[in-house]
């Protein structure tokens, strides 16, 4: 699948010099997770600050796109609320409530 990878930090916010499309493999769901295949996404704050490398510096590379919706494609064995061609958003509004910036 292609992605929205980044290798490096921007602290200087110059977010064009660090993203690259990439081919990368295609995710395989834990017990208790799903699979996707987005049809829209956007960047938000959570993005912004995962480029930036702060206030959490975020493991890299990575995958960038938080706000997602699409079509679910793979279940994990333990699943049970969602189904193969079930339409779903991605919630990214979870903190870690420890650093200063999630609480």
């Amino acid at each position: 699948m292609k992605a929205v990878v980044y290798e490096k930090y921007a602290p200087d916010d110059n977010y064009k010099s660090i993203l690259q499309v990439k081919e990368v493999p295609d995710p395989k769901p834990k017990p208790n997770e799903v699979v996707f295949s987005v049809k829209a996404a956007a960047l938000n704050y959570n993005d912004i600050w995962g480029m930036r490398g702060q206030p959490v510096p975020v493991p890299l590379p990575h995958i960038s796109g938080s706000d997602a919706a699409g079509d679910v494609i793979a279940v994990g064995e333990d699943v049970t609320g969602f189904k193969v061609g079930d339409k779903v958003v991605s919630h990214s509004n979870m903190s870690c409530r420890v650093c200063q910036a999630c609480t």
